[in-house]
């Protein structure tokens, strides 16, 4: 991906941040996820890679999943609505 292409994506991902994770954080997904979870080993590794708000990082987790989760938006990044917190992910 182009450099341009990428700073367009992230400046995106900046100025929606508010509103892509109210408008995601309380949809149902569990069908999904645990469709997902269903392929892994109990006590898998999961990349959580644009985790977002957290919403899907923080399931695995309830689930005894380990879970490495980032993303790239800075708003994210500073916890602006973050279900997650530094502490609660394996690794930033």
């Amino acid at each position: 991906m182009s450099e341009l292409k990428m700073d367009k994506t992230i400046d995106y991902y900046n100025q929606n941040a508010d509103a892509f994770a109210s408008g995601t954080i309380n949809v149902e997904f569990t069908d999904v996820q645990d469709k997902f979870l269903s392929y892994l080993p109990f006590d898998a590794y999961i990349l959580d890679f644009g985790c977002g708000s957290g919403r899907d990082t923080k399931y695995f987790l309830s689930k005894g999943f380990h879970v490495d989760a980032t993303v790239y938006s800075v708003r994210y990044q500073l916890g602006h609505k973050c279900l997650l917190t530094r502490s609660k992910l394996t690794r930033w």
